[in-house]
């Protein structure tokens, strides 16, 4: 298994991640390959947290490095992560209501 080569690209709140895989030369060589669930993992690894990202762009297909004479190798892929704007959860206003501060005198 030949090296995947991984480049990463914190830009402030958008995170980019390109995968190169190498191609194989003979067909005894094993192929290699990687995926969404893979770069979920190594992500994992790196310590980022995925719960603040949302995934902005992927690959349409697992990056492999098995071809044949009708498919050729998907050798490269890119993955674009944008972190998630955090809301502030604000306190839900009641309306003031006056009956409840009436004083009953009992009369």
């Amino acid at each position: 298994m030949k090296k995947i080569a991984i480049i990463k690209k914190d830009e402030g709140d958008k995170l980019t991640v390109t995968v190169k895989l190498a191609k194989r030369q003979y067909a005894r060589e094993a192929p290699d390959s990687f995926s969404n669930s893979d770069m979920l993992e190594y992500l994992k690894q790196e310590g980022y947290l995925l719960e603040e990202y949302e995934n902005e762009e992927m690959p349409r297909s697992e990056l492999t490095s098995y071809d044949t004479k009708a498919r050729d190798p998907i050798l490269e892929g890119t993955w674009v992560f944008k972190k998630k704007k955090k809301s502030l959860n604000k306190d839900k206003s009641q309306s003031y209501n006056k009956s409840k501060t009436k004083n009953n005198t009992g009369d």
